[in-house]
Parts: C-alpha cells; sequence; structure tokens
C-alpha cells in the first residue's frame, strides 16, 4: 500500500504535466537566444557562456541525487514491511533503517541545494558579464547603451526557461528513478 500511496502518486503527477511546460520553455529559451545573437553576437556569445555550465552541472549532479532517491525508497519499503511485519530480518531494525532514512535525507538536501546555489551563482553572473563586457564595448564606442540594457532583460528571459528545463529535467529523472523501482517492485 505505501508503494501506491507514495510513489505511483508522483509518478502520476508527474505524467500529467509532462511534455507541455518543457516545450513552451524550450521555445521561448531559443526564440530569445536567436535574438540576442542576431542584434549582438558577442555580447550574447558571452552571456550564454554562463549558461552552458548550468546544462553540464546539472546531469551530473542529477545523477547522484537519483542514486539517493533510489536508496530512500528502498530504505522506506524497508521500514514499512518492518512495521508491518513482513520483513523480520536484523537489516531492518526500525532505528537503523531511520537513522538511514534520516543521513540519506540530509545528504539528499546538502547536495540539492549546493547544485541549487551554483545554478543561481551561475544565474546571478550572467547579468554582470553583459554589464561588464557591453560596457567595455559601450565605452569603446562598438554598442549602444540601449542594447546592453536589452541584453540583461534578454538574459533573464533566457534564464527563467532554463532554470524551468532544468527543473524539468530534474522531475524526469526523478520520475523515472521512481519508475524503475515500482516497476521492480511489481517483477518480484
Amino acid at each position: 500500500m505505501s508503494v501506491v500511496g507514495a510513489e505511483v502518486e508522483k509518478l502520476g503527477g508527474f505524467a500529467g504535466e509532462a511534455l507541455s511546460g518543457a516545450c513552451a520553455n524550450g521555445a521561448m529559451l531559443i526564440g530569445v537566444a536567436a535574438y540576442m545573437l542576431y542584434v549582438e553576437p558577442q555580447i550574447a556569445v558571452f552571456a550564454l557562456a554562463f549558461l552552458i555550465p548550468q546544462v553540464v552541472i546539472t546531469p551530473f549532479l542529477q545523477r547522484k541525487l537519483n542514486v539517493l532517491i533510489e536508496e530512500r525508497v528502498v530504505l522506506l519499503r524497508d521500514l514499512g514491511d518492518g512495521i508491518s511485519g513482513m520483513k523480520t530480518n536484523a537489516s531492518s531494525d526500525p532505528d537503523h533503517v531511520m537513522n538511514s532514512i534520516f543521513t540519506n535525507r540530509m545528504r539528499f538536501f546538502v547536495l540539492k541545494f549546493a547544485m541549487k546555489s551554483a545554478l543561481n551563482l551561475l544565474n546571478a553572473l550572467g547579468p554582470l558579464t553583459v554589464l561588464l563586457f557591453g560596457g567595455y564595448l559601450a565605452m569603446q564606442g562598438d554598442v549602444q547603451l540601449g542594447v546592453i540594457v536589452a541584453f540583461i532583460s534578454g538574459f533573464e528571459k533566457i534564464s527563467s526557461p532554463l532554470r524551468e528545463l532544468i527543473g524539468f529535467y530534474r522531475i524526469t529523472a526523478q520520475a523515472n528513478v521512481q519508475h524503475r523501482m515500482i516497476a521492480k517492485w511489481m517483477a518480484s
């Protein structure tokens, strides 16, 4: 019952909202990036360079989070089985399982918030680089000040859909882990 109540419900919620938001955010990201590249390619490339590390960091850290999610599912199932009396071996001691769940959750949150901090830092550095590099180009007379202001606004329009797409990727990866765990449970 705990598998159906806790795990299948999350997976069903993901399936309900799956692709529509990601498609809209992807289109917005591509559209604004193309416009920025068309208007002023130098500043656009310089600003977009801070978005690429986000795309690289996220899958790397998400794989580590997925391992912790899978471990948590196993621990929660062990706890449920231990409480209901379905499992009576020594490894399902409720105190040991509870400590393991707590440790797992703490590791998960530390990693999750470290990833969030890194992504937020990279998002904040984007407009700063636009100001610095664009300001330099404006002092050289290569760019007008209005272009820099437009690019700062454009960077915000890019970083918001990218954040949403990264969130979608993370939810998809977690749903994949949950789906695998449910399928493994149903097969046994």
